[in-house]
């Protein structure tokens, strides 16, 4: 089964930005069709907030892929 993890860093209260890096493992990134952002309550499905897709490039990376957005 696909695991994964992210990492928010360099959070900014001024700008409201940060740099996000997501890390996946057993999960062909030409397989993926998305990478998003949802807002909801948890196990309800919420409205999209962001195409992270949109914003970066899946980079394969052993079984899985890397996504960094700075």
């Amino acid at each position: 089964a696909a695991a994964g993890t992210a990492a928010l860093t360099n959070y900014s209260v001024a700008a409201k930005t940060f740099d996000l890096t997501l890390t996946v493992t057993d999960l062909d990134p030409a397989t993926v069709t998305g990478v998003r952002l949802h807002r909801g309550g948890v196990g309800a499905n919420g409205p999209q907030l962001v195409d992270l897709l949109a914003l970066g490039t899946l980079v394969p990376a052993g079984t899985g892929f890397t996504l960094t957005l700075t």
